[in-house]
């Protein structure tokens, strides 16, 4: 069988992975025509303009087509036309799954991916060649520890079956048995048909190296660069993480040994083992003192110590021989990731942020903090020459100011062209005011003018920046809530519905915008010095009888309303340092959160667990007659 020309169509799936992005840009490098699949058209957007800037060479031979589901055989099927190669990459690499949702999230993807992009490629007689990305996972056997001596081949194979994953008591077992048994999969499709191409499968170990796909924060790193990142951001007085899987291979390697494994001229079925050797996160750190300018982050550690004699190792002769591809050494994939490291931390530092409601509060230290940290800050207040005069640092510092209201009707409109002229990073949706009051004694109005502000405010400026976030493909919300968003106490009731409500939308959408790297934040802030309190809003039927309503004198919503309309002597009992919440804020973004909810305060956080236990006490109560609701059978 003739190995592909130059000039031949590729079909690359996962195109705007890691490991993709180098394989598409040699594939263009040396003459050839690439078709790869992605599953969005913001993905295809991302991928583009990430490829441009890394100075990928002939894009315009690169087209990028949107698979929503890969494994659907009829949607991939139709991208492998006038195609002579696959270089299968997609794969599920979910490590936020949990034990019940490993077949669902790891397993069926990899393994019907993998039969899919086979079937289709028997389906098209141009397929010549069939490369595809398997791992060292599906190779190494882990429950026989560390080994040290024994030499892995090609012809070695973990013994996980597809149950292992399914049933698998943590998520790596799961991801390792995923990989495993899709190989296998391939193979038993090759071995089973009459299949016109040729297989080959890859199986490298870590991949480190520089990054040229869609990525705009450290949080959005793949795996391995992954441990290359948590010891250079150890810290100077830390301790260097625990080496993991201690093969390795270059991320430009391994695409280059893709390249020739779709285009040498062997005639047989093939499956390679790809690493360059032995790794240990010690000789990562000193790689990374020498080479990198973050060299004061990284630990000391023990210098020149290396564990190559305690653990098993790879031989890749095979690979070497028959593919004719060379290895660099860790040093040289090591010093250029450290620099992009540096890189992107200062484009980190270099952000965009849109605050509502800066001029004052919490908002006001926030804009503050995040001047100081280097970024761009686009304040918006309902004043503009007030904000000025009262918050005069703000604009001295670089800060600029949006006359916007977000209770108003037009600010959808106002907020889309903040939007269109000024590329935001980071949105926070911070203006509000708390209404107190009993419920008994809240008129409608002053109920929809809550919700007008709390709740359609935040809501109407998501709505405008939103679009363009998804089409970068990056961007982080943060709401700033109130621990009123979680629990609702008497006379709080309209407050807290807006922020019920308000956080519910959140929630919604960290789901929705996830797949366009997009993070949402909700910060539940307690009790904090700021003029806060003195703009709380109470029912007007209070000024018509002296103050309070005479129906709930004496009881708790008395007390509540009292409390916090006395606003400097309910300040000297707060505890919170608005400063200090701006800086954890700025904290959970820059690092790229995992979490949703942030709360702050030890009342808030005294609060929250209670309001736990409270709902642990009512499930236990009612968790029987929940049950007994099903039908039967």
């Amino acid at each position: 069988m003739a190995p592909i020309e130059s000039g031949s169509l590729v079909l690359v799936t996962g195109g705007n992975g890691f490991i993709a992005a180098h394989c598409i840009a040699t594939l263009l490098r040396t003459g050839h025509n690439v078709r790869a699949t992605v599953r969005s058209t913001e993905k295809a957007e991302a991928t583009r303009r990430a490829l441009e800037d890394a100075g990928v060479q002939n894009l315009n031979s690169l087209e990028l087509v949107v698979v929503v589901d890969p494994t659907d055989l009829q949607a991939l099927s139709p991208t492998l036309e006038g195609c002579q190669a696959v270089l299968h990459l997609a794969s599920a690499f979910n490590y936020e799954a949990k034990p019940g949702e490993f077949e669902e999230k790891l397993m069926i993807p990899a393994v019907k991916g993998t039969r899919v992009v086979c079937e289709a490629a028997q389906q098209h007689p141009s397929i010549r060649r069939m490369v595809i990305m398997s791992s060292f996972a599906s190779v190494y056997d882990a429950s026989l520890g560390l080994q040290p001596g024994r030499v892995y081949t090609e012809e070695d194979w973990a013994p996980l079956t597809y149950e292992d994953g399914v049933n698998a008591s943590a998520v790596p077992i799961a991801y390792r048995a995923s990989k495993v048994v899709a190989e296998r999969t391939a193979w038993d499709f090759v071995r089973d048909h009459q299949v016109q191409y040729q297989l080959v499968t890859l199986c490298p170990g870590m991949v480190f190296g520089k990054m040229i796909h869609p990525i705009s924060s450290l949080s959005q790193l793949n795996a391995s660069n992954q441990i290359v990142w948590g010891v250079l951001n150890a810290g100077r007085d830390g301790k260097i993480p625990p080496t993991k899987a201690p093969v390795w291979i270059d991320v430009e390697d391994l695409a280059e040994t893709s390249f020739r494994a779709l285009t040498f001229p062997g005639t047989k079925h093939e499956r390679f083992l790809v690493t360059q050797g032995s790794y240990d996160t010690q000789e990562i750190a000193d790689i990374i003192r020498e080479r990198s300018q973050e060299r004061h982050r990284v630990p000391l550690g023990e210098p020149g110590k290396r564990i190559a004699e305690t653990h098993y190792s790879c031989d890749s002769s095979k690979a070497q021989r028959v593919l004719g591809v060379k290895f660099r050494g860790l040093e040289e994939s090591i010093g250029p990731l450290a620099k992009q490291f540096r890189s992107i931390m200062s484009n980190i530092h270099k952000q965009v942020w849109l605050i509502t409601g800066a001029s004052s509060g919490l908002g006001k230290s926030l804009a503050m903090e995040a001047l100081e940290k280097g970024h761009t800050v686009l304040g918006t207040t309902r004043e503009i020459q007030k904000a000025q005069q009262t918050f005069p640092e703000f604009e001295n510092n670089g800060g600029l100011w949006f006359a916007l209201d977000p209770g108003s009707v037009d600010a959808y409109d106002q907020a889309s062209k903040i939007s269109k002229d000024h590329d935001v990073d980071v949105l926070v949706n911070n203006a509000g005011y708390a209404f107190i009051g009993g419920v008994e004694d809240t008129s409608e109005d002053e109920v929809r003018s809550q919700m007008e502000v709390n709740f359609y405010g935040p809501l109407r400026i998501i709505r405008a920046f939103l679009p363009r976030m998804r089409a970068k493909q990056s961007g982080t919300v943060v709401l700033i809530s109130s621990g009123a968003g979680f629990i609702a106490r008497p006379g709080r009731g309209t407050y807290s519905a807006s922020k019920f409500a308000i956080e519910a939308i959140h929630e919604s959408l960290s789901h929705e915008v996830k797949s366009f790297d997009i993070r949402v934040l909700i910060v539940e802030p307690g009790a904090f010095r700021t003029p806060f309190v003195n703009r709380i809003v109470t029912p007007a039927a209070y000024q018509s009888v002296g103050g309070f309503s005479p129906g709930y004198r004496g009881t708790v919503v008395e007390q509540m309303v009292r409390g916090m309309s006395n606003g400097e002597e309910f300040l000297n009992l707060v505890k919170g340092d608005p400063q200090k919440a701006a800086r954890v804020i700025l904290k959970a973004v820059g690092e790229g959160h995992e979490y949703l909810r942030l709360p702050l305060g030890t009342d808030c956080v005294v609060a929250l667990e209670s309001k736990i236990a409270s709902l642990q006490r009512d499930l236990d109560s009612t968790r029987e007659m929940a049950r007994s609701t099903d039908f039967k059978g």
